[in-house]
């Protein structure tokens, strides 16, 4: 009878597991995709600064990595 008690909590928390999971993944991907448009949205940012730069004459500076 203990056997099928700890059976049925095992069940029960990996059911419990697995819906959170699933829940949390949907909620993940949405998070991925909008952090994926901002990175797109901060490079071009950053390379129109850059051109901007370029056209009024600053040079740019050797060993910065950028």
């Amino acid at each position: 009878m203990e056997l099928l008690g700890t059976v049925i909590n095992g069940t029960v928390i990996s059911l419990v597991g697995l819906v959170l999971w699933l829940l949390i993944r949907g909620r993940l991907d949405q998070s991925d995709r909008k952090l994926e448009r901002l990175e797109d949205a901060v490079n071009k940012l950053r390379s129109d600064l850059t051109m901007v730069a370029l056209a009024v004459g600053v040079k740019p500076e050797a060993g910065t990595g950028r």
